[in-house]
């Protein structure tokens, strides 16, 4: 296969920075840190879990998840309770981080509306499976390494 140009490697790179560019959690309407959005995020999706699990769902060191699951916990935005079966604690959302959540998550999906009105739906579509398809070869890339 022919290596890319380095023109287009140089446009892939740029688009992808000014997508990393658009600092959204900065907006002072929302009450999460990125982390603890997240970490939330997380646990919507997966249910209540442990420590090791929520690690490899958010694919960050243990070390950095740990942290941020102690500031999520210490600014009540989780609970941690013992496993039925004994070992590893669980975490779960408290009723704090589940209201947190619903409200950024509100707030991000009035931006998100507002960049596919802006783009129009079939746009939009296309761009949600380029997308993917980025993350998806981002993904194989990753392991190659």
């Amino acid at each position: 296969m022919a290596s890319p140009d380095d023109d287009l490697l140089r446009d892939v790179g740029r688009e992808y920075e000014r997508l990393r560019r658009h600092r959204w959690e900065l907006d002072p309407r929302l009450t999460l840190s990125v982390s603890a959005y997240r970490i939330l995020w997380a646990l919507e999706t997966h249910g209540p879990t442990t420590l090791r699990d929520l690690t490899d769902v958010l694919g960050l060191e243990r070390s950095t998840v740990n942290r941020q699951v102690n500031a999520a916990l210490t600014d009540g935005w989780l609970v941690r309770s013992s496993s039925e079966r004994g070992g590893a604690h669980v975490l779960d959302a408290s009723d704090a981080g589940r209201e947190a959540f619903a409200h950024d998550r509100g707030v991000m999906a009035d931006k998100f509306t507002a960049v596919v009105d802006a783009l129009g739906p079939e746009v939009a579509r296309r761009l949600a499976n380029d997308l993917a398809a980025l993350n998806d070869a981002m993904d194989r890339a990753s392991v190659q390494d």
